[in-house]
């Protein structure tokens, strides 16, 4: 077994220190807010509610945070992604939304997948 090369508890307190997840979930929350602006009909559809319930109703978890590497880039781009699994109102799984950001907490890009 290989060591790893991340101390896992400093990383879990530079997560909470920097209210990673925090961060996420005011980048979710704006995602959706522009995306119910621009396409409200394909918002319904796809989210299955409109956006104040899904912003009032719907669970917002915490689920991943991970330091990636892209060597799609030269040279290659090290950025944090964080995950939010997002629930339902009856609580079922409904998708998952991850945000990329740079080491000054910017988003660089983000999904959000069914």
């Amino acid at each position: 077994m290989h060591e790893m090369p991340i101390n896992s508890k400093l990383f879990e307190e530079y997560i909470k220190k920097n209210g990673l997840f925090e961060k996420a979930r005011e980048y979710l929350k704006e995602y959706l807010e522009i995306w119910w602006k621009e396409e409200p009909d394909f918002f319904l559809e796809f989210m299955e509610a409109p956006y104040e319930k899904v912003i009032k109703e719907y669970r917002f978890l915490d689920k991943i945070v991970s330091v990636e590497k892209n060597f799609s880039y030269e040279p290659p781009r090290d950025y944090l992604s964080v995950c939010i699994s997002v629930r339902d109102e009856k609580n079922s799984y409904f998708g998952q939304y991850t945000v990329s950001l740079d080491f000054s907490f910017e988003r660089i890009e983000d999904v959000l997948t069914m």
